[in-house]
């Protein structure tokens, strides 16, 4: 008897990275842009895009090895 466990393997993934997705960061950088802190929001903008790209690369990498 199959449970169904593992079946739909994106969305597992999918869930188990939705924790990692750097919203905070992203959202403290578009609020120093708009309040016209350009040098920190810029920063904040760029760890961001740095951090969502190292986990896109993490999950690549881990995928094209599986």
């Amino acid at each position: 008897m199959k449970i169904g466990v593992g079946i739909e393997l994106n969305k597992i993934i999918i869930g188990s990275v939705m924790p990692l997705v750097p919203g905070v960061l992203i959202t403290n950088a578009v609020r120093d842009l708009m309040s016209g802190d350009l040098v920190s929001g810029l920063s904040k903008g760029a760890e961001a895009g740095l951090t969502a790209f190292a986990i896109g690369i993490g999950i690549a990498l881990a995928l094209a090895l599986f």
